[in-house]
């Protein structure tokens, strides 16, 4: 998981809100800052998606060269 890039895009949005807000209520801003951190969350859930599946796809692709060397070795008996 690479939190760090999240985190650095929840705190560019949420500075980018408070400096682009300087009249607005706090209920606004807490409003915003509720926002990031939904979307840092779900950015967070994207990334272990996305891990899951490069796992995934390294055991597939491990199975697949088990099975090309079962079948070279099947070529070489017959």
């Amino acid at each position: 998981m690479v939190p760090g890039i999240a985190d650095k895009g929840a705190l560019i949005v949420l500075n980018s809100v408070i400096i682009n807000s300087n009249a607005r209520t706090n209920t606004h801003i807490d409003l915003l800052i509720i926002i990031v951190i939904i979307g840092r969350r779900r950015i967070l859930e994207e990334y272990e998606h996305i891990e899951q599946n490069e796992k995934r796809f390294a055991k597939e692709r491990e199975n697949l060269i088990k099975l090309n060397s079962l079948s070279v070795q099947a070529k070489e008996i017959t």
